[in-house]
């Protein structure tokens, strides 16, 4: 038995297709899995949909989540406000409040602009992540 060019070609077609299908599937299931924004409900249906008709369910699902699929996978999701406030720190919540209470001043009119920026490099300086300088005069954080 002799393998021409095109049974080679058919073949090796067919088997990238068939990883191709797979990952996809696989993919979606993990994805699935892994979405805080559907519930347990949820989750269950579209695994059960992607078991008996995976084909069309994994098209509607890319349709319908494709663009928070991508932008889990590179950990780009928002975190929600309340997650976002914990991961704050208290000096950290305080420099800002005083920064804004700065700005609102400076908004006033009632201190001048050098003054807001000698506040503001001021607030800065008593952060740990801070070099000292403002971000507008060039310095880059450590």
């Amino acid at each position: 038995m002799s393998i021409n060019f095109w049974d080679f070609f058919w073949a090796t077609l067919v088997f990238f297709l068939l990883v191709s299908y797979l990952s996809l599937l696989f993919f979606v299931l993990a994805d699935i899995l892994r979405s805080p924004e559907m519930g347990r409900w949820v989750k269950f249906v579209w695994i059960l949909l992607l078991i008996f008709l995976p084909f069309f369910t994994a098209l509607a699902y890319l349709i319908a989540h494709g663009q928070a699929m991508a932008l889990r996978s590179y950990g780009l999701h928002e975190i929600p406000d309340s997650a976002a406030a914990s991961l704050v720190s208290n000096e950290e919540a305080t420099a800002v409040n005083q920064i804004k209470t700065a700005k609102a001043l400076l908004d006033d009119k009632a201190i001048s602009q050098a003054e807001f920026q000698r506040l503001k490099e001021s607030i800065l300086v008593d952060l740990p992540f801070s070099t000292g300088h403002s971000a507008e005069a060039g310095s880059k954080p450590r």
